[in-house]
């Protein structure tokens, strides 16, 4: 089984996650504590605060994270 640092790796290779969608597609309840893991192999992280709607239609935000840049590929 992948660790869960490999999951998020190989998601934000792909496309932005989520905390909710973390949890959601791989049951990472403690997306921020992978995303400084990674970042301290030398993997690098962006990060940003998006607007979302919440269950009852109120804005809220949640922060997104994609990769930059792989440790180790140019």
């Amino acid at each position: 089984m992948k660790s869960q640092n490999a999951r998020v790796l190989a998601h934000i290779r792909v496309a932005p996650i989520t905390i909710l969608q973390a949890i959601h597609w791989m049951g990472c309840t403690r997306l921020p504590a992978r995303i400084y893991e990674l970042r301290q192999m030398g993997h690098e992280i962006g990060d940003r605060f998006k607007t979302v709607k919440n269950r009852r239609g109120e804005k809220c935000r949640v922060k997104e994270y994609w990769l930059v840049k792989e440790a180790g590929n140019g």
